[in-house]
Formats: C-alpha cells, structure tokens, sequence
C-alpha cells in the first residue's frame, strides 16, 4: 500500500520525519515519551481545562499595561543588553536590515503574515515576525522570536528542533522577571504566563495521538483503517480511546496538515514551525518545562549554560544537550523530581490569580 493512500498528508509526513531522525534512540523510545506525556496530561487536567485557560487568558489582557511599539523596542534593547549583552549588536542588525519584521497592526489588510513565528524563507533568509498586541506581551514575544533567530541553521537537527524552544521560552520567561524589576506587577505580567500555560495544555493534548501515530507508522507502514486493531494487537497503544474517537483525530490532523501545507505554500515557507512535522509540539511541551525549571533554579550558573545552548545546539544529541543543563531524560523519576515541582508552582500561582479574578469585586 503506497504512502498516499487513505491518508496521504499524515503518512507522507511520518514517512519524511522517521527518515529525517538521526537520533535513533529518541524514535525507538516514542512509548517512553507517550507515557510521559499521559502522566504530564493527568496533572495538567487538574486544575484547569484548556478552554477555563482561554478565559482567563482573556481576562488578564483586561489587566496587562498598554505599550507602544517604542516603550516594547526600548524595553526589549535593555533587557537584552543587561542579560544578553553579547548579542545586542545582532539584535539591532535584525531591527534595521528586516531580519525581525515587526506587525504594528494586527488588523492591517496589507500585512500577508499575522503569525508570531521565526525560521528561513524559500531562499533560506532567516526571517523573525512579531504581530504587537501593545500589551506587556510584547516585548516578551519580541526575546522569544529573536532567540529563534540566533539558534535557526539551514541544516537542522532534530537536537535542535527540540531544545530551540526551551532556549526562547528560558528566556522569554527570564524577560518577565526583568519586567518585574523595571516595575511591572504580577497582574500586568499575567498574560504571559497563562498564554504559556495553556500553549503547554494544549500542546500535550496535540501529543497525545502523535506518539502511537509515529509508533504505529515505524512498525507497521501507513496508517489506514486496519491501523487501530493492528496497533491494539501489537500493544502500541493508540489511546484510551474508541476507534471512532482515534480516527476522528487522525481524520482532522490530515486536514489540518492539507490546510498549513497550502499556507506555508503561500507565504513561500520552508523552514520554521511547521505543526506538519508530527512532533512539533513535544519541542513546545519539552521546552516550556524546561524553561520552568532553569527559572525556578534562577542562578547565574545555570542563564550562563541557557545561553551556551545556542553554541552547541547542533553539535550534540538531544539527550546530551538535556545534560548540559543537569536534566537527563532517560531517567523518568529524576526526570519528574525536577520538572514538576516548578510546574505545580506557576500550577498554583495561576489558581491564585484566578481566585482573585472571581473574588474581585464587580463595577457598577
């Protein structure tokens, strides 16, 4: 049965991806990764549902302070020159050559990309766009997307396809505390960390039917209709779900791919954040945790090692760069001894600022 038959975006996508891997120990150890994932998902679910996040989400950008596009550059230069001072000068390179093309207005009819979004166009240009909200979001978007920029290679490894998140989001993060120091309150910052949060939720539900997918393709070709009772017969799990259930995900991730497909054909894209390649959002989920946890540790020692990341991203393994930083993904319980606790913590100050929101008295 060729490639393109019942399925034909996803099955050529997971035909590219499984021969793209270089990294043999990560794609013989897709269950391991589910099995977090599923773990991950349980304590996420919790508190919060995605959609009670996107409410809240809403409210905070009630509370976020307005900036300007000047306060957000101004803002963004001195961070980077107090945290990043070894790459100021890029920085302003990137402004003034269009590197990073900023969206002042989202609204704006003429502007063709409305995404937040960093990687290389049909030529290979590194590009960076950065749609403003004129909230304190901002400049926090503008240090993630730049980050991108310095750790985006015209031959990428899948090392880096899965740490460049964590290096944007560490320091996306770490721009918060800094905005925290320039005077900025938890209620103006919110915005950031329930955008994050639910990003991370809705990632992990993206994941889920991802892994058994790939699992599934790896031992037994195509997906098709007999996919399901193959997997279940084989015990690669495909979900605590129904066959109607799995291949109504599996149905709309093959839309989806028809859909980005045609988009990245029109705006010339051929690098960046493809959501066709089938694990793009374990970069997000892997990244965010770790970001929480080189944040939560908050020394010198460990923003020093963030940054020389970005040196050696595309010279080590996946698991190698991990231990750079002191995490080794290969141990699950040391794993979550590490990653969880920083977790509960943004857990909980996220139900804190919803307490707070319902309490809150009402205006006449």
């Amino acid at each position: 049965m060729g490639l393109t038959s019942e399925y034909p975006n996803l099955n050529i996508v997971l035909n590219d991806y499984c021969l793209w891997m270089e990294d043999s120990q990560f794609l013989n150890n897709l269950s391991y990764f589910y099995h977090l994932t599923i773990k991950l998902k349980k304590l996420l679910e919790k508190d919060f549902t995605y959609q009670e996040l996107e409410e809240l989400y809403d409210k905070a950008k009630e509370k976020s302070r307005y900036l300007s596009l000047t306060e957000t550059l101004l803002l963004t230069t001195e961070y980077i020159e107090e945290r990043l001072p070894q790459y100021k000068t890029r920085f302003l390179k990137c402004l003034s050559d269009g590197t990073i093309n900023i969206v002042a207005d989202p609204e704006d009819i003429y502007e063709k990309n409305k995404n937040n979004e960093a990687g290389r166009d049909r030529k290979k240009h590194l590009y960076a766009n950065v749609v403003l909200r004129h909230n304190t979001k901002d400049p926090v978007t503008l240090v993630h997307e730049f980050l991108h920029t310095i750790n985006n290679e015209p031959d990428n490894r899948i090392s880096r396809k899965y740490i460049t998140e964590a290096i944007s989001i560490y320091f996306e993060s770490d721009m918060c505390e800094f905005l925290k120091r320039k005077g900025f309150t938890e209620k103006e910052l919110m915005i950031n960390d329930i955008f994050r949060h639910a990003d991370l939720s809705g990632c992990v539900d993206d994941l889920m039917p991802i892994f058994p997918l790939l699992d599934s393709f790896r031992l037994l070709g195509p997906i098709n209709s007999d996919s399901y009772d193959r997997m279940q017969q084989l015990s690669i799990e495909p979900l605590a779900m129904s066959k109607e259930e799995f291949y109504s995900k599996t149905s709309s991730f093959e839309e989806r791919l028809a859909r980005v497909r045609k988009r990245n054909e029109l705006l010339h894209i051929t690098d960046g954040p493809k959501p066709q390649e089938p694990l793009v959002t374990f970069g997000y989920v892997i990244g965010t945790l770790i970001a929480y946890y080189g944040i939560e540790n908050g020394t010198d020692d460990i923003h020093q090692r963030m940054i020389h990341l970005n040196n050696i991203v595309n010279k080590a393994t996946f698991s190698d760069l991990l231990s750079y930083i002191d995490i080794d993904i290969t141990n699950e319980k040391e794993l979550l001894k590490k990653i969880v606790p920083p977790l509960n913590k943004k857990i909980q100050k996220i139900k804190a600022y919803s307490s707070g929101e319902k309490n809150e008295p009402k205006e006449k």
